[in-house]
């Protein structure tokens, strides 16, 4: 078998005050002929579609879409570090396809079934070196906190 994956991701900061910046990613996944359970293209988790597990859903093609607005609130300077902090929203939108969606109509089929994660949280850029990002993460199933170094994208 064989994968065919591709993302595309756009930042976007107007000049006002105080800082925004808008991202957005968006990607796909595709198998080609018979692949392992195991090596199917997959959404949830903190990688493409917070507010689910990880692993979530599986199937032969994926397509996931990310929105964040990031907005840097103040800077800071103590004894032990100094940098930026700021808040930030997102909305994730994502879909696999599976053998049963062969059978419906297409146009039914790409437009039902999407799943939404959302949320918002805080991040600190410390010394320009790092960004340190803390989201609290939501979806009809779940709520989950995440800590990670850097943004998603």
């Amino acid at each position: 078998y064989a994968r065919l994956t591709s993302a595309f991701a756009f930042y976007a900061s107007p000049s006002i005050s105080p800082q925004m910046t808008l991202a957005a990613r968006v990607g796909v996944a595709h198998n080609l002929g018979d692949f392992p359970f195991y090596q199917a293209n997959t959404l949830g988790g903190k990688d493409n579609l917070r507010g689910y597990r990880s692993t979530r859903f599986a199937g032969r093609t994926s397509f996931f879409q990310n929105l964040e607005l990031r907005l840097e609130l103040f800077d800071f300077s103590t004894y032990v570090a100094r940098g930026q902090a700021g808040l930030l929203a997102f909305l994730d939108n994502g879909r696999v396809w599976t053998e049963a969606d062969d059978d419906r109509d297409v146009s039914q089929a790409f437009f039902d079934g999407y799943h939404q994660g959302y949320g918002a949280g805080l991040w600190a850029d410390v010394f320009e070196l790092f960004v340190l990002t803390a989201t609290l993460d939501a979806s009809p199933e779940d709520v989950l906190f995440t800590l990670r170094f850097g943004f998603l994208f």
